[in-house]
């Protein structure tokens, strides 16, 4: 675990992959407050 810590490429791709998990978590959050509140 120490070595995937140090690795820069580990954190890279952890940035973009919790990224992409908030922009969609985010969108979904987005469309439901657009139909239940009008």
């Amino acid at each position: 675990m120490v070595k995937e810590y140090r690795d820069y490429w580990f954190h890279i791709k952890g940035f973009f992959i919790g990224d992409a998990l908030a922009l969609v978590v985010c969108a979904m959050a987005g469309l439901v407050i657009q139909f239940v509140l009008p």
